[in-house]
């Protein structure tokens, strides 16, 4: 019968520990890696800087600047999320919050929309970002813009497809 001291069974488990930790951060570098690739591609797609997408929070101003228009707009889930944290406990941090979560929601959606993808592939944004990222960034998507002055997305890809068709527009 074998009996094992418990130095044998701690170094087990720590080296069981170990090796988990090990997957999780090769798979969270992976994501990573695969995250920067595609808003790089993604970025210069749209007009913006490319290399934008390895610097924190320009990469964000960049994202909401494709998205909403304006790109001051990616301070909106951060402060929401930092007043959120600032008031734990309470009911109005979870709902700011929240707001937060939304708000990132609505931004993907958007990006989805302006690169002429729809409802489910925000989805995807959502649940497989670097997946979904990279979906955009090499497909064969285009970047539509953001509508503005009343236009609708659909008026936007119309215009778009119009000077696809050597048609031009003042606009």
């Amino acid at each position: 019968m074998n009996y094992y001291t418990s130095t044998e069974i701690l170094s087990t488990i720590l080296g069981a520990y170990i090796s988990i930790i090990m997957v999780v951060l090769i798979a969270s570098l992976l994501f990573g890696i695969l995250s920067i690739i595609g808003h790089w591609r993604v970025f210069s797609k749209a007009g913006e800087p490319a290399w934008g997408a390895i610097i924190p929070f320009f990469n964000s101003y960049l994202l909401h600047k494709i998205t909403w228009g304006n790109g001051w707009v990616f301070l909106a889930p951060l402060l929401l999320s930092f007043f959120g944290a600032l008031t734990i406990g309470d009911w109005f941090g979870g709902f700011l919050s929240l707001l937060s979560l939304v708000f990132s929601c609505i931004t993907s959606y958007k990006l989805s929309v302006a690169f002429g993808k729809g409802l489910g592939f925000a989805v995807g944004l959502i649940l497989l970002p670097w997946l979904f990222i990279c979906i955009l960034a090499f497909s064969g998507a285009r970047y539509l813009g953001v509508p503005r002055d009343g236009f609708s997305y659909q008026e936007v890809r119309e215009k778009v497809q119009g000077r696809m068709d050597n048609t031009h527009f003042d606009n």
